[in-house]
């Protein structure tokens, strides 16, 4: 079976609200030429391709992409982050929703995933519980920084403390914000932005002690975690011979590894035969990052040309992800 646990969607419900004048939720929809666009206040404009919304569109497209099922998850652009938490959870209660009434719906075709407001610890432990409780919920996507706060943070080991009792599996997501002017040019801010959003996102749960102290909390990792598997030696190397990485308690990196998995968002063969001997074929997963321009448009064919035995295949296709969310 053919999964993609790297699927996103924005909820129709959210649609109809923005498109009204004066929603209040920070952002509206523009007719740019042929197309519609996403504009929100923080800046963030994006063609709305209809597979982000339309059902038909996403079946037809999962069938073209041999996938069995996804895990759906929201649009990294929905965080909500930086907004007032009260209007954030609102949000997020929306976006869960729509995504337990659509597996209610498909059950053979999407596995559901849930956001939070992270900007507010309490609000996120209070909404990720109903979603495990009341909507069966398994899993959570997060970004790989809160505006800007790593999770390093002490604030966060909370929440992560939660998901780890709760068995909750977190997908990290880049979510870019730092202002830094070269990133501007070129979509930088995607093509290195996230790499690198993604790698120190990583490195924070590693030395911030985080998953020291949640040893069985269990994480997915975008984008193949960015720069981190190309860094591992670098890391590994200063952790033994600096005292900076140790101040949290953190042991050294490679201990760690058997908490993280990575998904085949690397666009080439020879990165994901790296990919796949540097974290053992057990730990990876398949993704798309569907609907956006970036995704892969043939997440199988890539995993089955870089001539895997079939057992290592099954894991990546499907196997692994089923083994963590007990499908």
């Amino acid at each position: 079976m053919n999964i993609d646990t790297h699927l996103h969607f924005i909820p129709e419900e959210y649609l109809e609200v923005i498109s009204k004048p004066d929603s209040g939720w920070q952002a509206k929809l523009e007719r740019r030429g042929d197309k519609t666009w996403l504009v929100q206040d923080t800046g963030y404009t994006y063609p709305l391709s209809p597979g982000f919304y339309d059902m038909d569109t996403r079946l037809e497209d999962m069938a073209k992409m041999k996938l069995d099922m996804a895990v759906v998850s929201v649009s990294p652009t929905l965080y909500y982050y930086w907004a007032e938490p009260q209007l954030a959870l609102d949000i997020a209660k929306v976006i869960n929703n729509a995504i337990y009434k659509m597996v209610k719906e498909h059950p053979d075709k999407f596995i559901g995933m849930a956001t939070v407001p992270l900007q507010d610890i309490g609000l996120a432990i209070k909404e990720l519980r109903r979603c495990v409780t009341d909507l069966g919920i398994k899993s959570i996507q997060i970004g790989s920084n809160v505006e800007g706060v790593q999770y390093d943070d002490p604030r966060f080991l909370p929440f992560f403390q939660e998901c780890s009792a709760l068995g909750v599996v977190v997908l990290m997501h880049p979510y870019y914000v730092v202002a830094k002017e070269v990133f501007r040019k070129y979509y930088l801010s995607n093509f290195y932005g996230f790499p690198l959003d993604g790698a120190m996102a990583c490195v924070s749960l590693i030395f911030g002690g985080v998953l020291d102290k949640c040893p069985d909390l269990k994480v997915i990792l975008t984008h193949g975690a960015g720069f981190f598997p190309y860094l591992f030696g670098r890391l590994t190397h200063g952790y033994n011979v600096r005292l900076e990485p140790k101040v949290n308690g953190a042991k050294s990196p490679d201990h760690y590894l058997n908490q993280l998995y990575f998904d085949t968002m690397v666009y080439g063969e020879k990165q994901l035969r790296f990919l796949v001997e540097f974290a053992g074929a057990d730990h990876v997963i398949m993704g798309t990052d569907y609907a956006f321009d970036m995704a892969e448009a043939a997440p199988v064919d890539l995993v089955k040309r870089i001539g895997l035995p079939p057992r290592d295949q099954d894991l990546i296709l499907g196997g692994n992800l089923r083994r963590l969310l007990g499908i």
